[in-house]
């Protein structure tokens, strides 16, 4: 049986549309606060660099990290006009880079996946621009600093159910 090209063309049937992979899921690009574990690049010489695993958040328009052990995070970089971008590293993919007003200090840190590094990238844009554009960057941050803050802070439900089981 010999289709003509015709024929194809004139079938009513709707076109094929692939769904998306659903191993690359889609990104959140309107994020304002982020965490989780990044890589740290970090010079050790000329020309060797090591890389640290670390655990990473955002916090009042703040970069901060949380070593292991540690009890409370570190300031890495305050975000307020820093630029980031996705760079290229020679042994390393999903790696960016962030780097201050005066361009002097960047650092590179590596995401665990592509998804993973373009919610940093954008989160930390969104954060930057949210506190650059604004008339009262002091507001934005403390504004900020409470999401973090709520994002983090402990769920207290498991406190109250062993209070209300207690006897009196």
């Amino acid at each position: 049986m010999r289709v003509s090209q015709q024929e194809l063309l004139s079938v009513d049937e709707s076109v094929y549309t692939p769904d998306f992979d659903v191993a690359t899921p889609q990104s959140n690009r309107s994020l304002v606060q982020k965490a989780g574990y990044l890589n740290l690049r970090t010079k050790t010489g000329l020309v060797t660099t090591t890389w640290e695993r670390l655990y990473f958040f955002t916090q009042g328009g703040n970069l901060m990290c949380q070593p292991r052990g540690a009890v409370a995070g570190g300031l890495i970089q305050d975000l307020d006009n820093c630029s980031v971008m996705a760079v290229d590293c020679e042994d390393r993919r999903y790696c960016f880079q962030i780097t201050t007003p005066n361009g002097k200090s960047g650092i590179i840190l590596q995401a665990e996946s592509r998804k993973e590094n373009e919610e940093w990238i954008c989160a930390i844009n969104n954060i930057s621009r949210q506190i650059y554009l604004t008339d009262n960057p002091e507001a934005v941050a403390i504004k900020l600093n409470q999401t973090a803050l709520q994002a983090v802070t402990p769920i207290t439900s498991f406190g109250k159910k062993q209070e209300s089981s207690c006897p009196r």
